[in-house]
């Protein structure tokens, strides 16, 4: 069977150098996850921040991973093993996790509510579809060119998220 040259392209765009550098974060990720599992999610979660220049390689790292992790659809259920986001440039809190709702697949799109309430209905989905590990792409737009208040709200947030999923049990 010959391939086309679309065939040959669509293989060229896909294909994934793993560095030295870029295989130590998907092995630093592994590890996390394998000891958050092992403390059955009740330690504080490892929080990875994978900074670099334009172009070296960190959305493609995420896609990579994003592809790897796929959401997985059973008949009576969703389970979303590993939730990837993208923020866009956002003004508060509220929005940050509305788009949070909307990447989870929030059947209101985190339209409906206050941030408090959006922030409980992010919580109670996370459990629902088994969460084990959040990925936030351009996560610099949540708090580049913000007041310190914007900046603070959302570390509060995320703060708080992580407190509700350590100290509380699945609903």
């Amino acid at each position: 069977m010959q391939c086309t040259r679309v065939d040959r392209i669509n293989v060229v765009q896909n294909i994934f150098i793993t560095t030295p550098n870029l295989q130590g974060i998907i092995d630093d990720i592994k590890v996390s996850r394998e000891f958050a599992r092992i403390n059955n999610y009740k330690t504080e979660p490892d929080c990875i921040l994978v900074t670099g220049e334009s172009g070296v390689g960190k959305s493609s790292l995420i896609e990579k991973y994003k592809n790897d992790h796929p959401r997985i659809e059973l008949e009576y259920k969703t389970q979303v093993p590993v939730l990837f986001t993208s923020l866009p440039v956002t003004k508060s809190d509220k929005a940050v996790i509305a788009h949070l709702l909307c990447a989870l697949g929030d059947p209101s799109e985190g339209k409906v509510g206050t941030a408090p309430d959006l922030t409980r209905r992010f919580i109670k989905l996370l459990r629902k579809v088994d969460v084990e590990l959040i990925i936030i792409d351009e996560f610099h737009h949540a708090i580049e060119s913000q007041s310190e208040t914007v900046i603070y709200k959302v570390a509060d947030l995320l703060k708080y998220i992580i407190s509700c999923l350590l100290y509380t049990s699945p609903s």
